[in-house]
């Protein structure tokens, strides 16, 4: 997920035949180093399949078919997030942030890594925001994302804010990460979903 050229094209793929199984929402989030994205798809029983990716995301309105959005939380001195994704870097926000004394939450996801990956790339560490954790860094950008993507959702599926009104509850999410992640960075990773309201404790 990670890219220095974030522009990408929306990806509207239909995949062949209709879907025979039960109705659903899922959603496949990738929340990289410096740029996190979104697919997803409603698998309507009858119907043909079809996979969007969230291509809109606040701070980017001018910019056309933006498929990612910096991995980026500002956080005040009360360790709450303010402004997250696009906005986050916009140069007015960035004055609010030197005036309130806000502090950036950036390339968090290598404080995730296991001690030998850090190790084996010679990673060097930012330090996170004065009193936030890792966790609370996670379960707020996936909450973030997951607001985005319900807009998304609604704006482009017909009858979107019904369906996921009615479905969104036991949607099927994937969480992508890297091959080297074992059961520990998983187990963070569901944790951060459960806080987050992106999926249930089972």
């Amino acid at each position: 997920m990670d890219t220095n050229n974030p522009v990408v094209k929306p990806v509207y793929r239909t995949f062949h035949g209709p879907w025979h199984g039960d109705s659903k929402i899922v959603l496949g989030i990738d929340i990289g180093t410096t740029y996190s994205g979104v697919g997803f798809t409603y698998l309507c029983r009858g119907h043909e399949q079809m996979l969007h990716r969230v291509d809109k995301w606040p701070g980017q309105e001018g910019q056309h078919f933006r498929g990612k959005v910096p991995s980026v939380i500002w956080y005040n001195s009360d360790g709450q997030a303010m402004s997250f994704g696009a906005e986050a870097l916009t140069s007015e926000t960035r004055d609010d942030a030197e005036e309130a004394g806000w502090q950036l939450a950036k390339h968090f996801k290598l404080h995730l890594h296991p001690s030998t990956l850090r190790s084996k790339h010679k990673v060097t560490l930012e330090e996170l925001p004065f009193g936030v954790s890792l966790k609370q860094i996670y379960t707020d950008f996936l909450g973030y994302l997951l607001r985005c993507t319900q807009e998304r959702f609604e704006e482009v599926i017909m009858d979107g804010r019904a369906i996921w009104k009615n479905y969104s509850s036991d949607m099927d999410v994937v969480l992508a990460h890297p091959n080297g992640w074992g059961l520990r960075e998983q187990d963070f990773m569901r944790r951060a979903a459960v806080l987050a309201g992106i999926t249930t404790e089972e």
